[in-house]
């Protein structure tokens, strides 16, 4: 697994790029995926409204 963050500022705005990779097959990795996709978006947001305090 692998996990990449990167954040880079354009004209004042910020890009956040994430991507979590490395995923083999099977059921546990199956049930692993579904889990992380349902909870990244409301990690990035929780991220984002962090960082527009």
């Amino acid at each position: 697994m692998s996990l990449t963050i990167k954040a880079t500022e354009i004209d004042g705005i910020t890009n956040v790029y994430l991507c979590q990779d490395g995923y083999q097959n099977g059921k546990d990795w199956d049930w692993y995926f579904e889990a992380v996709k349902g909870a990244w978006p409301n990690v990035i947001q929780t991220i984002k409204e962090y960082l527009e305090k």
